[in-house]
């Protein structure tokens, strides 16, 4: 089974922020392919089958900080491959990015699913860019809640990171999946 989690944190006061991008991007999947919600433990998913094949789509229902506790609950399943879907800060606002392995970076619900992954940390990352200013604070920009204009953005940058999932997933080409990420200004040829 493939196993692609979206980082964020459940409850109404964290809706419109950034750290939840991991969440908003698992909603734009879930209806591009017409999925309906289960709730297990602590975690709500819905599956989908294509050839035969399973990927489960998973939004965290702990605290970001304790993301990596849905693996107590999939212990009796065989993970082939993870995506964990998070917000970064240090990544412009409206670009995403998509990364084979590497460390938290500091990220905290990355630290909690490299702690409880039974891989460590080899799986895919796909960063949503959250941007910040200067001066701000890690905590106070990604907890606080964007205005109306800013989160179209993030829901942005949210689809653009579905299709490129949702691309991967039946490709599985890395250069082509980090070539859609890119903005075409960026691309050279």
């Amino acid at each position: 089974m493939t196993l692609v989690v979206g980082l964020g944190n459940p409850g109404e006061q964290y809706n419109k922020s950034r750290h939840n991008a991991g969440f908003y991007t698992i909603d734009k999947i879930k209806e591009k392919l017409s999925g309906e919600y289960s709730k297990c433990a602590n975690y709500i998913y819905f599956d989908y089958f294509s050839d035969g094949k399973k990927t489960r789509f998973i939004k965290p229902q702990t605290f970001m900080n304790l993301s990596g506790e849905i693996f107590n609950s999939l212990r009796s399943e065989k993970i082939d491959d993870l995506i964990v879907i998070v917000d970064n800060i240090d990544l412009q606002l409206g670009k995403i990015r998509f990364k084979v392995a590497g460390s938290s970076a500091g990220h905290n619900g990355l630290k909690s699913i490299i702690e409880h992954y039974s891989k460590g940390s080899d799986f895919y990352r796909m960063y949503i860019g959250a941007g910040r200013e200067e001066n701000e604070s890690a905590k106070s920009v990604v907890l606080k809640k964007l205005s109306d204009e800013l989160f179209i953005e993030l829901q942005n940058s949210c689809t653009k990171a579905a299709d490129v999932i949702l691309d991967f997933l039946k490709n599985r080409d890395i250069e082509n999946t980090k070539k859609m990420c890119a903005n075409p200004d960026e691309v050279k040829n």
